[in-house]
């Protein structure tokens, strides 16, 4: 049991409101834990790691629910936010960035951010099952296909590759190639 209006309560009560689709008081939650956050100084920060976490967990589902919400613009913004806090992991804000950007229209730009994130990382097959998913829902079946095969033959274990073929079954399916 967490310590009533403590950081960690406070961030199990947003994400409670989160799973319930409470969009606006998990966001007002989120967005109060991370105001409190940032006004600790960088010692206090550095000292304990599991703020600097909640900070960057905080931020990154305030990006979630803007996204989730169609606030494109604000979503970038604190996906920028993250990478210059949380640099190690830049190259999942890159990636929701360029989800971000397929969502609001710049498809061509964010699908490019992807396939540069794949070229970077060839073997990390999330990515390319990433760019499959993406591109099937945007209807570019051919692509599709090749990007979802590239991601079976990156998986690692037999969970990543079934769960991989499935998405690919699914894809076939929906095409008629049963």
């Amino acid at each position: 049991m967490w310590v009533s209006d403590s950081y960690e309560d406070i961030f199990t009560r947003a994400q409670s409101h989160l799973v319930q689709g409470d969009y606006e008081t998990a966001y007002d939650e989120f967005h109060r834990l991370s105001e409190r956050l940032s006004g600790l100084k960088t010692v206090v920060m550095d000292r304990r790691p599991e703020l600097r976490n909640l900070l960057m967990l905080s931020l990154a589902r305030q990006a979630e629910i803007h996204h989730i919400q169609g606030e494109f613009d604000e979503a970038l913004q604190l996906y920028e936010r993250l990478a210059e806090i949380a640099p190690e992991h830049r190259d999942s804000w890159q990636r929701d960035r360029a989800l971000v950007r397929i969502d609001m229209g710049q498809t061509e730009e964010g699908l490019d951010e992807l396939r540069a994130q794949a070229v970077a990382h060839p073997d990390d097959y999330r990515l390319w099952l990433t760019i499959g998913l993406e591109c099937e829902a945007l209807e570019r079946l051919d692509q599709a296909v090749e990007n979802l095969q590239r991601a079976v033959m990156r998986a690692g274990d037999g969970d990543e590759k079934a769960d991989v073929y499935l998405d690919l079954f699914d894809l076939y399916r929906e095409q008629g190639r049963v």
